[in-house]
């Protein structure tokens, strides 16, 4: 079973007939977790779950108090918070097409974290960012000269 956690459309769960699929257990939780990127750009996040399960599920923050500038990036990638969110500790993650893990840091009370971006080849990516409040996922182009 898979709980929609965060999707760029706005709760809009219809993804199309190009969706791309990628799975991988993104949340070390032992539950597989799938994104599913469109033609439009958008990306939606299910959280994987145990379907005998009956507790509540993680809470999503939300993305629009998250901004990632430039994006596309280059070298350097700029990850900016409102107040609320940078409360506490959270971890910042980029993740491939292909789910493998290709950063993670660890941060404390930060309203802006510089992520460098030199060992990380041009591509499609997925940022996510767990925290005290749940689990946010903000799509990512990095591309180099």
């Amino acid at each position: 079973a898979f709980t929609l956690e965060d999707s760029t459309f706005a709760g809009h769960t219809r993804l199309g007939m190009f969706a791309a699929p990628a799975a991988a257990d993104l949340n070390a939780d032992g539950w597989m977790d799938v994104l599913v990127g469109n033609s439009a750009g958008g990306i939606a996040y299910f959280n994987g779950v145990d379907p005998l399960n009956t507790s509540v599920t993680e809470a999503s923050i939300n993305t629009q108090n998250i901004l990632l500038y430039p994006n596309p990036a280059n070298d350097l990638l700029t990850v900016a918070f409102d107040k609320i969110q940078a409360k506490g500790t959270y971890q910042i993650s980029i993740v491939d097409i292909t789910g493998r893990t290709v950063f993670t840091g660890n941060y404390q009370g930060q309203s802006q974290v510089t992520i460098p971006l030199t060992t990380i080849a041009n591509g499609l990516y997925t940022l996510l960012v767990k925290g005290n409040n749940g689990i946010a996922a903000k799509k990512l182009v990095v591309t180099k000269n």
